[in-house]
């Protein structure tokens, strides 16, 4: 495979079954099967509503890999943008996919003004040595931030008890 075959487009509803997809492969590599949720129409709710966006790869009409991502805040930098995906399909890996995908999420941060980009991955993923070959930074290394979540429950709980 060579990365001149691979089309990148900006996330459209028709791309949103591939994208399904995807999520759930991602999901079973994290060996977490059973966690994505989320519906096709929901997505394309999600989608067009812009709660998120990103990028799809293609080679030809074939999904290839993608990057999911949505703004956040920092009350030191204003807007920027979380990486909440990035998948790379394991028969497109090692050609440099990755990086051109993460490369298109960066031109988007950089066409916007945005100053950061973020995004978490887990501690036993291989892909934090090509994240670290990016220059990107391990926050928790670095400066000691740890992500926390409220689980539904827990919002729950947190809410009544006011």
């Amino acid at each position: 495979m060579t990365l001149s075959s691979i089309q990148i487009h900006k996330l459209a509803p028709e791309h949103v079954k591939s994208v399904r997809m995807m999520i759930q492969e991602l999901a079973d590599f994290e060996k977490m099967p059973t966690g994505p949720k989320l519906t096709e129409e929901k997505l394309i709710e999600d989608l067009e509503k812009g709660h998120f966006f990103g990028f799809i790869a293609l080679k030809g009409d074939e999904p290839a890999g993608m990057a999911l991502c949505y703004l956040a805040y920092s009350t030191w930098e204003g807007v920027f943008l979380h990486m909440e995906d990035l998948y790379v399909r394991p028969q497109f890996r090692k050609h440099g996919l990755g990086r051109l995908l993460v490369v298109r999420v960066c031109q988007e941060a950089v066409e916007k003004g945005y100053k950061r980009v973020e995004w978490s991955v887990l501690d036993w993923n291989p892909a934090r040595k090509f994240y670290e070959k990016l220059g990107a930074t391990n926050m928790s290394s670095a400066e000691g931030w740890l992500s926390y979540r409220l689980a539904p429950e827990a919002i729950e709980n947190v809410a009544n008890s006011g």
